[in-house]
């Protein structure tokens, strides 16, 4: 079961719909796919985590500034589309891709210049892409407990960059 809300230009769900949308039947019968993408979504309403089996979900092309907490801890979810909207109005600058299993990350990740805080730990990580170092606003980035063996080296690059987590990953040598 799916429910599409695509091109809709919603700013919010006002709790009110939002509560009478998670007692439907849709979501009692266990939503799989939510498409929210090309909205005007400043936040997304924190009774998302409870679907429990939802596995797709698009919130592209908003100005989400953060996710609810616990979002990235929906077991089933495995596909997130998190692209932003070209907007000087909103940008991210904090995404937590917390707990999955993801072996690499959205190439596209490297492409939110307002990006502070990355948090990545715990998936299978292999590898981190180069273009992470032109990410000239990041602070954070935390890839504790991934399957990394290196780092690029224009990772340090980033000037701003003043807390990098590598720990429990199989990186063999010092930096």
């Amino acid at each position: 079961m799916s429910l599409c809300r695509s091109v809709a230009w919603l700013t919010c769900v006002p709790p009110t719909h939002a509560q009478e949308l998670y007692t439907t039947e849709v979501f009692q019968q266990g939503l799989q796919w939510l498409n929210l993408s090309d909205n005007e979504l400043e936040t997304l309403p924190d009774e998302l985590v409870h679907l429990e089996k939802l596995v797709w979900l698009n919130v592209s092309q908003n100005f989400l500034s953060a996710l609810p907490t616990g979002l990235l801890h929906i077991q089933s979810l495995s596909e997130l589309i998190l692209q932003g909207k070209k907007s000087t109005r909103h940008t991210m600058i904090y995404m937590a891709l917390v707990g999955n299993r993801l072996p690499s990350i959205p190439s596209d990740i490297c492409k939110l210049t307002q990006l502070a805080k990355l948090n990545l730990k715990c998936n299978k990580l292999k590898e981190l892409p180069g273009e992470l170092g032109g990410l000239t606003n990041l602070t954070d980035l935390d890839v504790s407990q991934n399957e990394l063996v290196t780092l690029p080296p224009a990772l340090f690059g980033a000037a701003k960059l003043t807390m990098l987590n590598i720990s429990e990953n199989r990186i063999q040598y010092a930096i």
